[in-house]
């Protein structure tokens, strides 16, 4: 099957060696790539859509390889990062106070949003964050440091606890239909 590659930057200060995502598109749709795999997208048709704020720009296999190695060594340093989150509760985070976002967009609204994220407050201060993935599981993200620098056209709704919970209990619902 052959694809054209697309990065997908930000049209005002992010250049390709900083991409939101690489998205590959054939005959049949386009999907993002993570390191995971491919998985659907729209994030290219979002471009077309709403072309202030991103633009696609082709690239070739060769940047979409070095864009995989980038996301195996963001995931190695993000585990090593994630055992120093570890709290005084061994990980149960009862000590942590999070605070939850729904993550929507145009097409995806409170009632049906993308994911959800939350963040919390590291002993110094620091923030950290975590986005509710297809996997089906808490994983380190930067998606709400993006929402607020503007690198990513999605919206952080600010939402209760359980609302994360009712989210969860959906998707899980969703994958075992």
């Amino acid at each position: 099957m052959t694809y054209r590659y697309f990065a997908i930057v930000d049209t005002r200060e992010f250049p390709l060696t900083d991409p939101l995502c690489v998205i590959r598109e054939n005959a049949d749709g386009e999907e993002r790539c993570t390191l995971d795999g491919w998985i659907p997208s729209r994030h290219l048709a979002a471009t077309r859509i709403y072309p202030i704020l991103h633009r696609a720009e082709p690239v070739p296999e060769e940047y979409v390889r070095r864009y995989q190695e980038q996301l195996a060594l963001e995931r190695q340093f993000g585990e090593m990062e994630r055992a120093a989150w570890v709290c005084s509760c061994a990980g149960s985070c009862r000590c942590r106070v999070f605070q939850h976002f729904a993550i929507i967009d145009a097409e995806n609204t409170p009632h049906d949003p993308l994911t959800v994220a939350r963040e919390w407050a590291g002993p110094l201060g620091e923030t950290y964050e975590e986005t509710y993935t297809a996997a089906r599981r808490w994983e380190p993200a930067d998606r709400l440091l993006r929402i607020r620098t503007g690198r990513d056209f999605h919206e952080a709704v600010p939402v209760a606890p359980e609302y994360a919970e009712w989210f969860i209990g959906l998707r899980a619902s969703r994958q075992s239909a």
